[in-house]
């Protein structure tokens, strides 16, 4: 039996996290939620330096992938760290949680879910209506350029609803991807966020706000080191990680590929995935607001619209209310 392989770009946690056309003000209502508090000086001039450096570069991938090549070890930790702050931000609140003083700018830029509803809805559609037991109507891959928990935190809740969040992201990481269990594998392309702060995703807004000041107070210290080393870019990947994503990617016959838009940055690792001898025989499903871009990216830069019999099947999708799933996989 073949498997089904999702793919995720930012676009598939929207609904939770920032794009890149919004990250420069999403960012900005943490910062001043942590800029009430004396007691961060340092937390905040990094955010705000932080801040500056990202808005004279498109994305802050950009701007780490220049770190990267000045060889500027301790600049990117340092910014790591800021991204760790503010990705645990974005996972615990939603913004009617937050006393900001500019509720135009808030009604704006909403945000209605600390996590994306969108995806427990896909777990539970490709679960068996079966009482009692957990068994997927395929085996299913799930690769993610997305650093977020949406995805892990979905699985938890049908598989293992009685661990904290953080306890079941540590415990079914192994050899550079998590193994759910023998249906489901997660790839994290760009490593992922984790901390214990994560386990009090549910609880009242004013017991997370202290615990996250509190954990602010911690900004520099090395405890904080293992949860910044999970944090990862494409160009840090290990070769072996891409090696078995090609693997599961050659025993599936579909790939849904949800709200990503193929990134330049992103390009030479996305060829060993979307290449004629991956997917020659795979239907291939693209779900994602633009898709006549999609249709020249995959043509002028992945050469997999030739018109050759080759070519796989591609199936497009502008709905972006719930996550495709293809009909077929029920039979």
């Amino acid at each position: 039996m073949k498997d089904v392989t999702y793919f995720f770009g930012a676009g598939a946690s929207c609904e939770a996290m920032p794009l890149v056309n919004n990250f420069n003000e999403k960012f900005a209502i943490f910062l001043n939620f942590i800029n009430d508090s004396k007691h961060l000086k340092h937390l905040i001039a990094d955010c705000s330096a932080f801040a500056n450096k990202i808005k004279a570069h498109s994305t802050f991938d950009t701007f780490f992938k220049k770190l990267f090549h000045q060889n500027q070890e301790e600049e990117i930790n340092k910014y790591k760290t800021v991204l760790l702050f503010y990705f645990l931000f974005e996972h615990l609140f939603t913004y009617d949680e937050l006393d900001y003083y500019d509720k135009d700018f808030i009604f704006q830029y909403k945000k209605n879910y600390k996590l994306d509803p969108r995806y427990e809805a896909l777990i539970a559609g490709l679960l068996k209506p079966i009482k009692g037991e957990i068994d997927f109507y395929k085996n299913v891959n799930f690769l993610t350029w997305n650093y977020d928990a949406n995805l892990l935190n979905a699985l938890r809740n049908f598989i293992s609803p009685e661990k904290p969040l953080n306890e079941f992201i540590s415990g079914n990481f192994k050899d550079g991807y998590f193994n759910i269990n023998d249906q489901i594998k997660v790839f994290h392309l760009n490593g992922y966020i984790t901390h214990p702060i994560l386990n009090e995703i549910d609880s009242q807004k004013e017991n997370k706000r202290n615990s996250f000041k509190e954990l602010c107070k911690n900004y520099g210290k090395p405890e904080l080191k293992p949860f910044i080393a999970n944090i990862k870019f494409a160009w840090e990947q290990k070769e072996i990680v891409f090696e078995s994503m090609s693997k599961i990617i050659s025993s599936s016959n579909k790939m849904i590929c949800i709200g990503y838009s193929f990134p330049l940055y992103n390009r030479i690792f996305d060829k060993q995935f979307f290449n004629k001898i991956n997917m020659s025989w795979q239907n291939l499903y693209i779900q994602n607001l633009e898709t006549e871009s999609m249709r020249n990216i995959l043509t002028s830069d992945f050469n997999i619209l030739t018109g050759s019999k080759s070519d796989p099947s591609i199936t497009y999708s502008t709905s972006c209310n719930s996550f495709l799933i293809p009909i077929d996989i029920f039979s």
